[in-house]
């Protein structure tokens, strides 16, 4: 198959635009490194790691051990909670504006909705103290649902862009309907889970009909707005992998019929379902966590799609350029998550996931386990703000069950900052914040 360029694929996909944000991970470390608060000894505890320790083991209070880090480090209380809330802020944001939802997906995982809505007054105040540089806005529901007081999605774009006019905003929703106003003004991207090729596909999946109206959004939104990328995401799991060959051919008629600029900003990204965070321990390399069937079924129709691209140029051109098609392994079980080493998580220094009830999480997987909550952003105020912050370098130190490279899925991030390729730092793409 064909290589070619693609600006699209350097700006959703290339993984060393997180050395983007490598001076707020520095300032953190200076900040973590000055209370103690980053463990480097790994045969003993200091008093500042003792203490944070024993706070999310529930064997402190959140005031004790403040005082204990402050006295083992000579400084006062104050001093360390003024810290602690200077780290609050944070890289990207994915903001779950919303749990509602119109659709009903099977393995969604946030099966546990909250069913809360994030007030719309409040968001202000959470976004200039979250100060992002780049924020997704989706939900544990559809953000197309949000609705508050009269104000909508719409309303939440504006108010984002207002609060912060220079963060990047991206928007992952199932476009079941495309809402009125200028929101689509102010993203940098939007992408649009389809996951089939057929209406009765979706249907079984999404347990609504809504497959055409989304096809047909997913076409007005490149055609009539002005949103720099539009994707069509494909979650590849046992009830649409055998349409992945149908599915690239119905969106590859849909692209060649977009005038040349339009397609341009078009991407498909193509991703394997993961299992539950409970059951990542058991899925290693070469485990299969989806039936052997299911695997065969993938690597038959990626061959399928492999073989028209070598007798179909135009075909290839689009899939090198406008896809990640070429992400799906065949050589190994497509859906088991590879590892990749790390000592420290630099991915919680970064990125947040902000729930609808405002429970903050360092990943999405993570959600799910209300244990592995840092805080609780609506609560707000100074304190909670430094609860978090400090929150940030239990997660840092790797000490959660599953702060380790079999479980975690965003373990790409620390190995790449702990073990860079100086020649690809050098080519991220600059001014993008995005993962």
């Amino acid at each position: 198959m064909a290589k070619h360029s693609s600006s699209v694929n350097q700006i959703l996909r290339n993984p060393y635009r997180v050395f983007n944000h490598i001076d707020l991970i520095k300032g953190k470390i200076t900040i973590g490194q000055r209370w103690g608060l980053i463990q480097q000894d790994l045969t003993k505890a200091s008093e500042p790691l003792a203490a944070m320790q024993s706070f999310f083991e529930k064997e402190l209070c959140l005031a004790d051990v403040f005082g204990l880090i402050a006295t083992a480090n000579g400084r006062s209380a104050d001093a360390l909670i003024g810290d602690m809330e200077s780290v609050y802020a944070t890289g990207q944001v994915e903001l779950h504006i919303t749990d509602l939802c119109d659709l009903d997906c099977i393995n969604c995982h946030y099966k546990h909705k909250s069913g809360a809505t994030i007030a719309f007054d409040i968001l202000p105040t959470m976004l200039a103290s979250l100060a992002p540089r780049a924020l997704t806005i989706t939900g544990g529901g559809e953000p197309n649902c949000y609705s508050c007081h009269g104000k909508t999605l719409n309303d939440v774009v504006l108010l984002v862009h207002r609060v912060l006019p220079n963060t990047q905003i991206g928007l992952i929703n199932n476009n079941t309907r495309l809402l009125p106003g200028s929101w689509y003004d102010h993203l940098a991207w939007q992408r649009t889970s389809v996951d089939a090729a057929t209406p009765q596909t979706y249907r079984l999946i999404k347990q609504i009909d809504l497959y055409d109206q989304v096809v047909q959004n997913v076409e007005l939104l490149l055609l009539s707005k002005r949103v720099p990328h539009v994707g069509v995401g494909f979650l590849y799991r046992p009830e649409n992998v055998g349409e992945i060959a149908e599915f690239l051919d119905g969106w590859f008629f849909r692209f060649q019929r977009l005038p040349p600029d339009v397609q341009q900003r078009f991407n498909i990204q193509f991703r394997p379902i993961a299992p539950p965070i409970q059951q990542a321990a058991a899925v290693t390399v070469g485990a299969n966590y989806l039936p052997t069937q299911v695997v065969s079924i993938l690597r038959k129709q990626v061959q399928e799609v492999a073989l028209r691209a070598q007798h179909d140029e135009m075909f290839a051109r689009f899939l090198d350029s406008f896809t990640n098609f070429g992400s799906i392994p065949i050589d190994r079980d497509p859906f088991a998550h590879v590892p990749s080493q790390f000592t420290k998580c630099y991915n919680t220094l970064i990125h947040r996931v902000v729930r609808a009830n405002g429970d903050e999480f360092p990943d999405f997987l993570l959600c799910e386990l209300q244990e592995c909550a840092l805080g609780n952003t609506i609560r707000g105020g100074s304190l909670e703000r430094a609860r978090i912050g400090l929150a940030q370098f239990h997660y840092h130190n790797c000490v959660t069950p599953f702060c380790n490279p079999d479980s975690c899925r965003q373990s790409w991030v620390s190995s790449i900052i702990e073990h860079p390729d100086e020649a690809r730092v050098a080519l991220r793409p600059m001014g993008n914040y995005f993962f």
